[in-house]
């Protein structure tokens, strides 16, 4: 993907709003509260592998949700109490808009939310403190980084701009990386850069990590493609 989401969440408190850590002592609907300091960076990655730079200044905000749970035994079940979890993080307004995949969590998931959450149930219900309610509230600091990488972008305009068909191409030809032909059927399709050569589009997309220009006759790739953020050229 072009924007790479990477997020990571610290745990900063998890207690049991009216019980101190202790049994519940009261009848009636559960729930799960979650109140999220989330911040959001914005960088570029660019042609050529070069250090993610910072685009527009982070913006950190506090969002809190609460769900309930009216039955409170749930909250004994790990697959249960994580989809509540998983949710419970869908409807916090201050992460509404970013993609909270499980391969963005580059540092804690929602596991260890659950886990806690179950440890303090299944020690109660061990006791003999079970049957009323559980009203857990959840502190979080989350860090989110998006980044827009020039390459995959640079990769994504050549396929959209300028990439002929194998028919349009010299297929003949071979790629100026591998050099293995255009057209074998062992790569991938060929890609055309602005300045017409061509390449194998895995071949060119491992170079544009490395390289700033078209390997060939070094014309200048960079500001052909530009991050949301950016207030110049790339």
């Amino acid at each position: 993907m072009v924007l790479e989401t990477r997020i990571r969440c610290r745990l900063t408190g998890l207690r049991l709003k009216g019980h101190e850590g202790l049994a519940p002592r009261e009848e009636g609907p559960s729930s799960l509260r979650l109140i999220c300091k989330a911040t959001v960076q914005h960088a570029s990655r660019r042609l050529g592998g070069a250090e993610a730079e910072r685009g527009w200044p982070p913006t950190t905000s506090e969002s809190k949700t609460k769900r309930r749970v009216d039955d409170p035994s749930v909250f004994l079940d790990y697959n249960g109490t994580r989809e509540i979890v998983w949710r419970a993080f869908g409807r916090l307004p201050g992460l509404r808009d970013i993609d909270l995949a499980h391969a963005n969590w580059h540092e804690f998931t929602t596991s260890t939310i659950t886990s806690k959450i179950l440890q303090v149930v299944r020690d109660n219900h061990d006791k003999g403190r079970c049957g009323g309610h559980y009203r857990f509230v959840v502190d979080l600091d989350v860090e989110v980084a998006l980044v827009f990488s020039e390459p995959k972008a640079l990769l994504r305009y050549c396929s959209e701009e300028v990439m002929q068909t194998l028919e349009d191409s010299a297929t003949g030809e071979p790629c100026g990386i591998c050099l293995d032909g255009l057209a074998s059927c062992n790569r991938t399709p060929p890609l055309n850069l602005p300045c017409g050569h061509a390449f194998h589009s895995n071949c060119i997309a491992k170079w544009f990590f490395k390289g700033t220009a078209c390997p060939l006759c070094r014309h200048d790739l960079r500001g052909l493609v530009a991050a949301p953020w950016a207030t110049g050229p790339c």
